[in-house]
């Protein structure tokens, strides 16, 4: 399955990544691997998608940027009066994921631990 997404689309969505990644304190070549980039992209590399250069065209990081934004829009239905929460709910341990940061999670399985965190918000009891 192709997702397209114009020039300006993926202008945009560089930088409400950026930003949302800079909420959670996410370090350089931690989004590097988040957002699925090359191995061999430097991390000043990303200073570029603030300034209006466009993400790649690439089927997964458009599915990995989706459940990013998707896990942000349920942080901030679940912590509506604190960004700070949010990040300290991404960066710190938790029994729902073994002990392992919701971060460690997405950072070691990728698309499917961005799907287990997202999953995770979105379940009824989540916040039981």
């Amino acid at each position: 399955m192709t997702i397209q997404l114009e020039y300006e689309e993926r202008v945009h969505l560089a930088r409400i990544l950026m930003d949302l990644l800079d909420e959670w304190g996410i370090e350089p070549q931690q989004r590097i691997v988040l957002l699925g980039l090359p191995d061999d992209t430097r991390p000043r590399a990303l200073g570029r998608y603030r300034s209006g250069e466009p993400l790649p065209e690439n089927d997964e990081l458009t599915v990995r940027a989706k459940h990013l934004l998707d896990i942000r829009s349920a942080l901030h239905a679940a912590f509506p009066m604190s960004e700070a929460m949010a990040k300290y709910w991404v960066t710190t341990s938790s029994p729902q994921f073994d002990g392992m940061t919701p971060l460690d999670v997405m950072l070691k399985e990728g698309v499917g631990g961005m799907d287990r965190v997202r999953a995770h918000l979105h379940a009824d009891d989540a916040w039981r």
